[in-house]
């Protein structure tokens, strides 16, 4: 597994943050390089179960078990939807997977993986903090992004490890592109109360 991580501290409070955030398949309006997201049905996607990992014997170990678990249950939990993603890589490569949220805490944090199987397989978690730099009348949030990615053989690992090489960058685009974006919500948002 390989993890990367970005922060960034948008002008904007925790609620329109996330919010915005949750509202994927608005990504390509204004993330460069992704480009599309659309909810679908996750019916037939999912194991019927947890399948046995290679690391069945040591629960400590059994990640891929505990994701596959934690992905059925929550994306049956919100109506078998999922997202297909389309994303342009190192090189303008275009890669997809299909993934789902397994945990979810309004304003605080979100937490995605990817189906089994997925073409670029991935987890991660974003988190949404009130920034210590916020004042009683200027609401300023801290989002810090963690995702970690299995590396599979071929063309996507050989994409896997440009991310990891230059993952921090394209992380560190991918949220300056979603903090321009709030940032002139919140400034339309404040021009229309007056």
């Amino acid at each position: 597994m390989h993890s990367i991580d970005a922060s960034v501290v948008v002008d904007a409070p925790v609620a329109l943050c996330y919010q915005t955030w949750m509202d994927f398949e608005k990504f390509p309006a204004f993330m460069t390089r992704v480009v599309s997201v659309s909810r679908t049905d996750a019916t037939g996607m999912l194991p019927a179960q947890k399948q046995p990992s290679r690391h069945a014997e040591d629960p400590q170990k059994d990640v891929e078990g505990v994701v596959v678990t934690e992905l059925t249950r929550e994306v049956e939990a919100h109506g078998n939807k999922v997202w297909h993603w389309e994303m342009k890589g190192p090189l303008g490569q275009l890669f997809q997977w299909t993934g789902g949220i397994v945990m979810n805490e309004p304003n605080k944090a979100i937490s995605w993986a990817t189906l089994p199987e997925e073409q670029l397989p991935n987890t991660g978690t974003v988190n949404f903090l009130k920034s210590p730099t916020s004042t009683a009348i200027h609401e300023r949030t801290l989002i810090t992004v963690t995702m970690s990615f299995s590396a599979p053989g071929g063309a996507v690992g050989e994409f896997l490890a440009d991310i990891v090489h230059y993952g921090d960058n394209l992380l560190s685009e991918a949220l300056d592109d979603f903090k321009r974006h709030v940032e002139t919500l919140r400034t339309e948002q404040l021009l229309e109360q007056g």
